[in-house]
């Protein structure tokens, strides 16, 4: 399979994950109330980058672009949108992406379920920010946009791509 710029990866909890990570997930599903599509929790979530072999990502510690593992972990969900990707509108997408780099990653926010975050964004904000400029609402909660709460929504302007 061949990943494109802005396709959305987003990472389900499966066991033998880290406990930072579960807790991630058992938050979303425990604290929240919510599950992301046909069931499936997330913890994570991420955008292809221009160059479709990186990524752009919030996680610990610092908002960046890192290379993507070939072949993906198993646990990763590959998402298309739907409709054709206009060039320019994906430029602005991949420019806020790349403005926010260098940025520390909220872990404080993680622990207090988002209550102390400051001007810092989750993986899923990242994601729902720098999509924001394409314009693709990719989540219903815009003020805590969480990895389940995007998956929701991908799953309504987009895609799941098989990876086998």
């Amino acid at each position: 399979m061949i990943l494109q710029p802005g396709d959305i990866l987003l990472w389900r909890v499966v066991p033998g994950l880290p406990l930072y990570e579960r807790f991630i997930g058992w938050s979303q599903l425990r604290v929240l109330k919510q599950k992301g599509v046909t069931g499936q929790q997330y913890y994570h979530c991420a955008l292809v980058a221009a160059n479709p072999k990186s990524y752009y990502s919030s996680q610990p510690p610092k908002i960046d672009k890192f290379v993507l593992p070939d072949p993906l972990p198993s646990n990763v969900e590959v998402w298309r949108l739907n409709e054709p990707l206009d060039p320019l509108k994906l430029a602005l997408v991949f420019q806020y992406a790349e403005s926010r780099r260098g940025k520390w990653y909220p872990l404080l926010g993680v622990i207090t379920a988002g209550w102390l975050q400051g001007n810092q964004e989750f993986c899923s904000q990242y994601l729902e920010d720098s999509y924001a400029h394409y314009p693709v609402l990719l989540c219903n909660d815009i003020r805590f946009a969480t990895p389940d709460g995007i998956a929701l929504g991908v799953s309504q302007v987009a895609s799941l791509v098989p990876l086998r």
